[in-house]
């Protein structure tokens, strides 16, 4: 049985268990359905990306693991061989790096506070995705798509805390497949959000290289405010 992620209180230890998953497990085109218990775990981690939103971890429908492109092909793999895509209900996939994800330290509360406001958020983000074209508005690719803040997420972010006269939440529940998400208790507060998310957020269709070539938000831009 595997371990939970709960279980890790240091980011080496962690690494490490997943060192040897990944050499144990070897490749696989559906890991879901191949090792559906090792599919949960790793769908967790995930969740735990530095990035989650751009990449779209929250609408993981399968994960594949594949040789990495340039891994000698004379040696037996070791853990850095293995190169992990995640694939979307919409037949789009994306690599991710598991280690970003491991190396997380003990989360601290605006990190919980700031994922907990994306979760909050995903049914928007899903509605907006299922109505968009399916192209980025840059440079006209149809693979890999993310949904964009025009305005970005921290911006809107900032200006909602700033303005709401609503006690931040302090303690968090646990999504679907980890990371966190408002407690029942904070009802109010994640509407409150969600509200202001749907009346002041800006989105568009971005493919991920145009996403990432995206200026960093910044207080002193009118677009990114």
């Amino acid at each position: 049985m595997l371990r939970s992620l709960e279980e890790f209180t240091d980011s080496n230890e962690l690494s490490a268990y997943i060192r040897v998953i990944l050499v144990e497990s070897g490749l696989t085109q559906s890991l879901k359905q191949d090792d559906p218990e090792l599919y949960t775990f790793f769908r967790a981690l995930f969740q735990r990306h530095p990035d989650a939103e751009r990449k779209r971890v929250a609408q993981i429908a399968d994960i594949r693991i594949c040789r990495f492109p340039k891994a000698r092909r004379d040696l037996p793999l070791a853990a850095a061989d293995h190169q992990i895509w995640i694939v979307f209900e919409d037949g789009t996939s994306d690599t991710i790096s598991w280690l970003s994800c491991s190396r997380q330290e003990k989360t601290s509360q605006e990190i919980c506070l700031t994922r907990s406001m994306r979760v909050a958020i995903e049914p928007q983000i899903r509605e907006f995705r299922n109505a968009s074209q399916q192209i980025c508005v840059t440079c006209g690719s149809r693979d890999p798509l993310s949904v964009d803040h025009i305005n970005h997420f921290v911006g809107l972010k900032l200006d909602f805390l700033g303005s709401t006269m609503l006690r931040r939440p302090t303690t968090f529940g646990k999504a679907a497949y980890g990371g966190e998400c408002f407690h029942p208790d904070d009802a109010i507060f994640e509407k409150a959000w969600q509200d202001y998310h749907r009346a002041n957020a800006k989105l568009q269709i971005l493919c991920i290289p145009c996403n990432e070539a995206r200026p960093p938000y910044s207080m002193s831009s009118p677009l990114t405010s």
